[in-house]
């Protein structure tokens, strides 16, 4: 159900948190770093729209000093915003490099404390595939949530709260629909799933 898709969703989140407890300090980087790319991903398109209205204000004009500032500012946001996803994806593959060594360490250190009736009903194969598959998963979901989910929450967020500055009620109107297609999409994505 919609219900237990984002119950998933949230021990998911919680998992990932959890794991990562270790390289807090770098997934909170990586999230200011998410947080100011999304703000310049929003000043870019301001600075471009102040250039647009210099320019067709005074087609004819061949003094365009006003354009300097704004060409200045978007050059350099821009060189910003590459220093920084340089550096956010520089982290993120190290948080993934030490999740991926931590893990398996964590996983048989789990299997070596369970009862020996544990062992006898699992072989050795079946176990060193499950702590394989677990370990890119959790590592691909860490990737997931530093490149995905956050960046796309928070600029969801933005987006709610100028069109809130804006206008109230199309504000809401707006996350009605939102929520609307969250619940749609995800009826049909739990009815397509096979059942085990």
């Amino acid at each position: 159900t919609v219900r237990e898709a984002f119950t998933h969703l949230k021990f998911t989140l919680l998992m990932c948190w959890d794991l990562g407890k270790k390289h807090k300090p770098y997934l909170i980087a990586t999230y200011i770093m998410t947080i100011v790319m999304e703000t310049i991903g929003l000043l870019l398109p301001w600075l471009l729209s102040m250039i647009t209205a210099t320019v067709s204000t005074r087609p004819r004009s061949p003094n365009l000093s006003g354009l300097w500032g704004p060409l200045v500012a978007m050059l350099l946001l821009w060189l910003c915003g590459i220093v920084i996803n340089t550096v956010r994806e520089r982290m993120a593959s190290y948080v993934r490099g030490e999740l991926s060594r931590d893990l398996p360490v964590e996983a048989i250190r789990r299997l070596l404390s369970l009862d020996r009736a544990f062992h006898h009903e699992n072989t050795t194969s079946e176990l060193a595939a499950k702590i394989t598959r677990g370990c890119a998963s959790v590592a691909d979901a860490v990737g997931l949530m530093q490149f995905n989910v956050l960046p796309r929450s928070t600029f969801l967020l933005a987006t709610v709260g100028l069109l809130a500055w804006i206008n109230v009620w199309f504000a809401l109107f707006s996350v009605a629909l939102l929520i609307f297609y969250l619940v749609v999409m995800l009826k049909g994505r739990v009815k397509s799933l096979p059942e085990y």
